[in-house]
């Protein structure tokens, strides 16, 4: 005698864990034998969610996801409070990461949580994921957290501790200047050199004030002009060699009344 046919309405009403199943929904037919029977549950947090009999039925889904959610919350707090590592500097930055994501009363959340910037699940849930990372991927005092793509989360593979002057090089409202090299003549197009206005300067051997001077008053001149005669008013080149910037061998010094003109 073959096994009676799956009846849905014996189980509309029925609670598991969580979840009551409030309507049939379909059957998926696995082969000629099985088969497995999905229904409509509504959980005790008022979410919706499609799922087969046999999850139901063997304990492998309680709910639509809260439970493990409100499981990992309580373990959380469990843990923050058992550390005690409250005090500790990775303490502050985790919660101080946390509230620019997440506290739209944080006066960088416009910069962070509005912006969509979120914190990865496993560092959200539970400061010690984050505290082990941090111990084991360079952090010490003197250093702070840095995302290395600006537009992305808070994530292992996105971040990094960095010393203040990288990290506000990585900033998003830099000032962000290019050269371009024109080897048109010798048909090799164009090359561009884009850097910070801060790395432009430090390339120039000169202060970032000095260099702005320069931008502004530039006299109708193209930016190109300006850091060519910047570069060439030390011959010496070894220097910015070394920073990585191939000075040009045909740069054409301005005349000294530019000079002067600039500094009147």
């Amino acid at each position: 005698m073959g096994r009676p046919p799956h009846d849905p309405s014996k189980y509309i009403g029925k609670r598991y864990g969580r979840l009551t199943i409030i309507e049939f929904d379909h059957t998926v037919y696995i082969d000629i034998k099985h088969r497995l029977h999905y229904y409509k549950c509504k959980c005790d947090c008022g979410n919706e969610i499609i799922t087969s009999f046999k999850s139901l039925s063997d304990g492998s889904t309680l709910s639509c996801g809260c439970y493990n959610r409100d499981i990992n919350r309580e373990r959380a707090k469990y843990i923050n409070y058992k550390h005690g590592l409250s005090k500790h500097r990775l303490f502050h930055i985790w919660s101080n990461m946390k509230a620019r994501c997440y506290n739209p009363n944080n006066g960088s959340y416009i910069d962070y949580g509005a912006r969509g910037i979120k914190v990865c699940d496993e560092w959200l849930a539970e400061f010690k994921t984050f505290y082990n990372w941090a111990i084991l991927h360079g952090y010490s005092d003197d250093l702070s957290i840095d995302r290395i793509d600006y537009n992305g989360n808070y994530e292992p593979s996105n971040c990094r501790w960095v010393g203040d002057k990288l990290q506000q090089s990585n900033r998003r409202d830099n000032v962000y200047i290019t050269y371009t090299h024109d080897y048109s003549s010798i048909g090799k197009g164009k090359l561009y050199d884009t850097f910070t206005l801060s790395d432009w300067a430090r390339i120039c051997k000169v202060d970032n004030s000095i260099f702005t001077y320069h931008l502004k008053h530039r006299n109708g001149r193209s930016v190109n002009e300006i850091i060519d005669y910047l570069l060439n008013r030390d011959i010496s080149k070894s220097g910015r060699q070394r920073l990585g910037y191939i000075v040009p061998d045909n740069i054409i010094a301005f005349p000294d009344k530019y000079e002067q003109s600039i500094h009147d």
